[in-house]
C-alpha cells in the first residue's frame, strides 16, 4: 500500500490516512484532546505486573480495548522480518495468545500494519474489515530505533466509534507498550537460555554420573578379578600338592618324605 498523508479514498469502501498527535484535529474534524492520563498510568500498572511476551501482549490487548472504543485488539510482534500474532482481545472476553486460534487480519489490514511500522508513523485503515466500514487504528511500537511490533485495533459500531482521546491515548502508550514487550521478550529469551542452560548442567550432570557409575564398575570388575586370581593360585597349588602326595603314596615303596613336604606345601598354601 502506498504511504499517503492526506486521507484520499482508494475505493469505496477503503483509505488510509496518518493520524498526527500534534495536530489540533484529525482529518474528521474531530478536535485533539489530551489523553486521560489516570488511564495512562492504570493501563501501564497493570502491564507492568506481568513479564513473560503471552502475559504482556494479553495485558496490553485486554486493557486497550476495556478502556478505549475498541472492539478487538490485535498485538503483532515484529519477529524475523515480520509481524507475527502474539495476542487477540475481544471486548469483554479474555485475550487469546495460542497463535492457532487467533483470528487473522486481512492481508491488506497486514500490509497496512507493515508499511506504518515501516514509516514508523501510526494511521488508520478506514476500510473493510470483518465487516462494513470498520475502521484499524495501527500504532507501531519503537523501543529506540528497534521496531517490536504493532497494535491494530479496531472500532465496533457507531456507538462505540474511536475518538480522538483513543488515539491520543495509544499514541502516548506506545513507547511504554514498547519497552513493555521488548523487555518481555528479553525476559523469555533469558528464561529460555537458562532453561537450555539447566538442561545441559542436567545433561553434563548425568553423563559425570554415569561415568563414575563405569569406572566404579571397572574397578569392581578388575577387583573381583585380582581375588578370584589370588584366590585361585593356592587352591591350584593345594591341589597340585594333593596329587603328587598320592602318587607318592601309591607306590610300591611310599615316600614318606615327599609326602611329608607335598603335605607342607599345601599347609603353606592354605595360609595365603
Amino acid at each position: 500500500m502506498v504511504p499517503i498523508t492526506e486521507a484520499k479514498p482508494t475505493s469505496a469502501s477503503h483509505r488510509t490516512e496518518r493520524l498526527d498527535p500534534a495536530v489540533t484535529d484529525d482529518s474528521a474534524g474531530r478536535a485533539m484532546i489530551a489523553p486521560d492520563f489516570g488511564l495512562c498510568l492504570d493501563i501501564l500498572e497493570k502491564i507492568a505486573l506481568e513479564t513473560s511476551v503471552e502475559r504482556v501482549s494479553s495485558a496490553i490487548a485486554e486493557n486497550l480495548i476495556a478502556l478505549g472504543n475498541f472492539t478487538l485488539g490485535h498485538v503483532l510482534l515484529h519477529r524475523d522480518g515480520t509481524l507475527q500474532p502474539a495476542a487477540f482481545a475481544r471486548r469483554g472476553e479474555p485475550a487469546i495468545t495460542d497463535a492457532a486460534e487467533i483470528p487473522r487480519l486481512s492481508a491488506a489490514i497486514l500490509r497496512t500494519a507493515a508499511e506504518f511500522l515501516a514509516t514508523r508513523q501510526a494511521g488508520a485503515d478506514l476500510g473493510r474489515g470483518d465487516g462494513e466500514g470498520e475502521m484499524y487504528l495501527c500504532q507501531p511500537l519503537y523501543k529506540g530505533d528497534n521496531a517490536v511490533g504493532v497494535l491494530v485495533l479496531q472500532e465496533g459500531t457507531a456507538r462505540s466509534a474511536m475518538t480522538s482521546s483513543d488515539f491520543a491515548l495509544v499514541h502516548t502508550l506506545a513507547p511504554h507498550l514498547a519497552s513493555a514487550l521488548a523487555a518481555a521478550m528479553d525476559f523469555d529469551e533469558l528464561v529460555e537460555g537458562n532453561s537450555r542452560r539447566r538442561e545441559s548442567e542436567e545433561q553434563l550432570q548425568s553423563a559425570r554420573a554415569a561415568l563414575t557409575r563405569a569406572s566404579q564398575r571397572s574397578v569392581l570388575e578388575g577387583l573381583a578379578a585380582s581375588i578370584a586370581h589370588e584366590t585361585n593360585q593356592p587352591l591350584l597349588g593345594i591341589a597340585s600338592s594333593a596329587a603328587a602326595s598320592l602318587r607318592w603314596l601309591r607306590r610300591p615303596t611310599p615316600n614318606i618324605e615327599e609326602v611329608v613336604a607335598n603335605i607342607e606345601d599345601i599347609k603353606a598354601a592354605a595360609a595365603r
